[in-house]
């Protein structure tokens, strides 16, 4: 009876909360890294989020990892451990006693789950229906874009897009998170063309394509090159999108990107692809 008594009122703390402000979790992003830099933390991220990226550093080997989950009630414990402490759940987080890394896997993400606006904006949210449309086009159109996704070309695209000719990707305008599992280069927002000069560009690479598309032999013979450009078409678009991220969002999705890429570089022993990862 106690055990259930404890967790109805786990229940009831937790449905009371998700609507609740609190110091770290169920706050909005920017509000969170003002207060960071307020403390002088320099993270580019939540220091939350940093550190148990740091700790799972030795665990991306373990069979399951972001699949299963914690102990609910540890989790709940350690949420409000995280949210008491201050100086941003640093000293929670860093306890050598906690060595659970399904934990710290599944803090991030419940922070993550809990934020009250989504990391990639609802503004976006028509932009980012447009690039999952056409990445179901490319996949239902050519098989090697499946394997493609599958293989995580898309990120190692976005976050190495210094080798391709756009705007996010010019010389001396890229920036590095600085995590520890050594993010790839991104780039500044605050460098980022605006959005009329944006349109009117890809007004002119709308046009470009459709003059090579008619120039493009129809025996089947160019379906190698036909393929990679289908895969360019829908890295541009995410690209695009991407490029009208908030600064603190950008940071955060493209450290998000390369620690997942990090994981399913492990997937023979922690079986976790791409496709896992995801959910």
């Amino acid at each position: 009876y106690s055990t259930c008594a404890n967790t109805k009122e786990i229940i009831q703390k937790e449905a009371l909360k998700k609507f609740e402000e609190g110091k770290i979790f169920r706050k909005e992003l920017d509000k969170l890294m003002d207060e960071q830099k307020e403390q002088q933390l320099n993270s580019k991220i939540p220091n939350i989020l940093e550190i148990c990226f740091k700790r799972l550093q030795t665990s991306l080997d373990v069979e399951g990892i972001f699949r299963k989950s914690p102990s609910h009630s540890v989790l709940i414990e350690m949420e409000e451990e995280i949210e008491s402490s201050d100086d941003f759940g640093t000293n929670v987080l860093l306890n050598e006693e906690v060595v659970n890394p399904h934990l710290f896997a599944g803090l991030i993400k419940k922070y993550l789950r809990d934020l009250p606006s989504p990391l990639l904006t609802f503004e976006l949210f028509d932009n980012w229906i447009a690039v999952a449309e056409q990445i179901q086009e490319d996949t239902s159109n050519n098989s090697s874009s499946s394997s493609t996704i599958s293989d995580m070309k898309l990120v190692r695209d976005l976050m190495n897009s210094k080798n391709q000719k756009n705007d996010l990707s010019s010389s001396g305008n890229l920036i590095k998170v600085p995590l520890s599992f050594g993010v790839a280069p991104i780039p500044e927002p605050s460098n980022i063309k605006n959005q009329q000069e944006q349109e009117q560009e890809q007004e002119q690479e709308q046009e470009q394509e459709q003059e090579q598309e008619h120039q493009e032999p129809l025996d089947g013979v160019n379906e190698e090159a036909k393929a990679n450009k289908e895969d360019l078409l829908y890295v541009k678009m995410m690209q695009r999108a991407i490029s009208h991220l908030p600064e603190n969002n950008l940071h955060l999705l493209c450290s998000l990107m390369c620690f997942c890429k990090q994981i399913t570089e492990r997937s023979e022993e922690n079986k976790m692809t791409s496709n896992n990862v995801s959910r």
